[in-house]
């Protein structure tokens, strides 16, 4: 049997990412930690929603859980089998083992096609990139790719000849950089300009493509690429797909790869990652190599964007900050950012210390009698200073 061993942290961070696209049914809040978690399986009165409002029970949301945690092995060797097993490690342990099996971590979620009636256009795709905070060499990026399309299929009108140009990317930057809503947005633009037909997002990682069974991965993987049809097959942590030895994920692999040539017209594949492994996956096969030609890199927030994100979800959620709290926050993001590990995910640890504001700004106020709107509007210094440990480690 294989063992991986990381740190507390890389599981921490894996959690969130996998749970974070989960909301409460009643109050709204995203699962962002394990303790969101633990105190909504507790409460057993309902399940979550998705981010597509797609419901999930309890029963399933447990299944969810279990698949997670199965194969996480403290250095003791015995085996996590509930959350609070969970907890109590992240307090006595520096790393866990994980066991190298297909049913750790489950499917991500399919984003299904838009509405063929939908008014959407060009220009509000456009509008919604540039709003986009940072990421100004990406922008560009993706301009240019959109002026030489637009270029391209002029010269066709006319009857010259156009250079053919793979449209498959890869995106290479840390968590929380924007990679899958840029990908999202470059779907709906290629469809307002007729590159795709459909221009939705269908997004997987290994657990979605590879299969436990010998033979079984080739159709498994042809299942995701017939749903991605007409849009953007997104692969998250693609270098996943390859292990040493005898892996069956190069069958995933050659399978992407013919997909790649048989549906060149109405396809794009973006693989996604962590940049220096990205650069070795690419490496790693001659085909790969050639048909992936476009690399956009997804730089760090910079203190000043993150807290320009800070205040996106204040917009949002029709929050306001008093003064001190904004001095606070400014302090706070540069010290962020001053202070990032490998555990650093940008946007995401940004949305989780938004999630805990205004969580420490109930409990402020359920001490209240009647506030009022301003009092239920405004995040005190207070709010933003009381921090859960566990939220932290995230």
């Amino acid at each position: 049997m294989d063992w991986d061993t990381k740190p507390i942290s890389y599981y921490n961070k894996e959690f969130a990412k996998r749970f974070s696209m989960y909301e409460h049914p009643y109050t709204g809040e995203r699962i962002a930690t394990a303790q969101d978690y633990l105190n909504a399986i507790k409460s057993q009165k309902a399940g979550v929603y998705i981010e597509d409002k797609e419901y999930m029970s309890v029963e399933q949301l447990n299944e969810e859980y279990r698949k997670f945690f199965s194969g996480i092995i403290p250095p003791d060797g015995l085996p996590i089998q509930n959350m609070d097993d969970y907890l109590r490690e992240m307090d006595i342990q520096e790393t866990l083992k994980m066991r190298v099996v297909d049913e750790v971590c489950f499917e991500r979620e399919i984003v299904q096609p838009e509405n063929e009636s939908s008014n959407m256009n060009d220009v509000d795709c456009f509008e919604e990139l540039g709003k986009l905070i940072g990421l100004q060499n990406v922008k560009a990026d993706v301009q240019n790719l959109i002026d030489f399309i637009s270029m391209s299929k002029k010269r066709e009108a006319v009857g010259l000849k156009s250079l053919p140009l793979s449209l498959h990317m890869v995106f290479s930057g840390n968590p929380g950089t924007g990679k899958t809503t840029v990908a999202r947005l470059i779907g709906k633009i290629y469809k307002e300009i007729g590159v795709l037909s459909k221009g939705h997002l269908v997004e997987v990682d290994r657990t979605g493509l590879v299969s436990g069974y010998v033979g079984q991965t080739a159709i498994k993987t042809s299942k995701v690429i017939d749903s991605a049809l007409g849009g953007i097959l997104f692969i998250d942590e693609a270098y996943s797909l390859v292990k040493e030895g005898n892996d069956i994920g190069q069958e995933a692999i050659d399978t992407i790869l013919k997909a790649m040539e048989d549906h060149r017209d109405d396809l794009i594949v973006i693989v996604a990652g962590y940049p220096e492994l990205m650069d070795k996956f690419i490496m790693s096969n001659p085909g790969l190599k050639s048909r992936f030609s476009k690399y956009l890199y997804f730089e760090d927030y910079s203190a000043e964007e993150l807290e320009q994100v800070f205040y996106s979800f204040c917009d949002k959620y029709e929050y306001i900050l008093s003064d001190e709290a904004k001095i606070f926050l400014k302090k706070y993001m540069i010290t962020l950012v001053e202070e990032k590990d490998d555990s650093f995910a940008n946007a995401r640890d940004v949305r989780n210390f938004f999630e805990q504001a205004i969580r420490n700004q109930a409990s402020r106020l359920i001490e209240i009698d009647n506030p009022t709107r301003d009092d239920l509007k405004k995040i005190i210094v207070g709010d933003l200073n009381l921090k859960v440990t566990f939220m932290m480690k995230f």
